[in-house]
């Protein structure tokens, strides 16, 4: 066992845990998410989540650790950055609270993308 409270699924195949009612999700405005947020993904025409998004989402915005495998372009950038913004929303994360989250990124173009997601 992977932790105890993870998911982890790759594109073909789910494996653990087994089937969640949280898994019927497939657009964004009905995730407990801030209007914020909400206004945000739909002014950027975000409106139906991936696979990856759907599967994903919801655990982590219940504090959830997750792995998650999926190919290029399936939406795995949003995925884990909306449970990220999200959560530094929700315990009012300003800027003298110091570093909130620390994003890693293997390219340059990951890193663009993820700046321009987060402004």
């Amino acid at each position: 066992q992977l932790f105890r409270s993870s998911l982890w699924f790759s594109s073909h195949r789910r494996v653990f845990p087994s089937q969640d009612a949280t898994a019927s999700v497939s657009e964004f405005s009905e995730l407990p998410i801030s209007a914020n947020t909400k206004r945000g993904l739909k002014k950027a025409f975000f409106t139906k989540m991936t696979d990856i998004q759907a599967r994903s989402i919801p655990f982590s915005l219940k504090g959830k650790d997750v792995l998650g495998a999926a190919r290029t372009g399936s939406g795995k950038t949003l995925a884990f950055l909306i449970p990220m913004l999200e959560m530094l929303f929700r315990k009012r994360w300003g800027p003298q609270d110091g570093l909130g989250a620390l994003v890693i990124s293997p390219t340059r173009e990951l890193v663009s993308l993820c700046q321009l997601i987060g402004d």
